[in-house]
């Protein structure tokens, strides 16, 4: 099932306000996380810094694979990887596997923004009209939405394991149907022998990827959870609306690039 330019216009807003709803969510309830595998503030730095370094390992590769094989059966991959990652991250019972998932949500964050973006800028040329800015509108939506949902789950003292695993099963039943609606699944691809980066633009804009990779990955931890005053509801609201806002101006700022 492939959609036309509008209601693929509406599958990838979807896309991208889940994509936040995700990163919303785990920003906001990392305090939670930390709490329940028991580090300190360096052995949480250590780990925020895995995500980020699987994010930029994995967005070339993801690049790649989406000029390959188009940008539709790569963002649903990718998708459906980024609700598995946040449905397991909570799981981890020490440090070196908490390592370990955040390297795999890394990646699969960073190969779902590079796939989303790419079919996104497909379906504003079909527009023929800028279009992209409210895709990434979206996604700052759903990183609030994500916040105030993790805000609501820290006030009830609802368990970060259950919260995460509902939002990543939410995710993927809702992500997996609307992206069902994207444009035909060749509509970008160009092909094994095509060198996409003849001209020097793809690598630009990894480059470029990679550095709103590394400011989202701050994002979710520039300031310590311990040391954020209040209610664990407060911490988890302010800390998931800190990390939606600083990630979507990195998002622009590489879209600009």
């Amino acid at each position: 099932m492939t959609g036309t330019p509008r209601q693929a216009r509406g599958a990838v807003s979807a896309v991208f306000f889940l994509n936040g709803l995700i990163f919303g969510s785990w920003a906001a309830r990392i305090p939670a996380v930390r709490d329940h595998v028991g580090l300190s503030d360096g052995e949480l730095g250590i780990a925020l810094a895995c995500g980020a370094i699987g994010s930029i390992v994995a967005m070339p590769i993801a690049g790649g694979r989406a000029a390959r094989i188009g940008s539709r059966r790569a963002t649903r991959v990718a998708l459906a990887l980024i609700s598995l990652a946040v449905a397991v991250v909570a799981l981890a019972p020490s440090l070196p596997v908490l390592c370990a998932l955040m390297l795999f949500m890394g990646a699969a964050m960073g190969s779902c923004d590079v796939t989303m973006n790419a079919h996104g800028v497909e379906v504003e040329r079909r527009y023929e009209r800028p279009i992209l800015a409210a895709f990434h509108a979206a996604f700052s939506i759903g990183g609030l939405a994500g916040g105030a949902l993790g805000a609501l789950a820290a006030a009830v003292d609802l368990d970060v394991r259950i919260h995460l695993a509902v939002v990543g099963a939410l995710v993927a039943v809702v992500g997996l149907t609307w992206s069902r609606r994207f444009l035909g699944g060749d509509a970008d691809a160009v092909g094994h022998a095509q060198r996409i980066s003849s001209d020097g633009s793809a690598r630009r804009r990894s480059s470029a990827a990679a550095v709103r990779s590394l400011r989202s990955a701050s994002a979710s931890g520039w300031r310590s959870p311990s040391r954020l005053r209040g209610s664990p509801a407060s911490r988890a609201w302010a800390s998931g609306c800190r990390a939606s806002c600083r990630s979507s101006s990195g998002r622009r700022a590489a879209c600009r690039a």
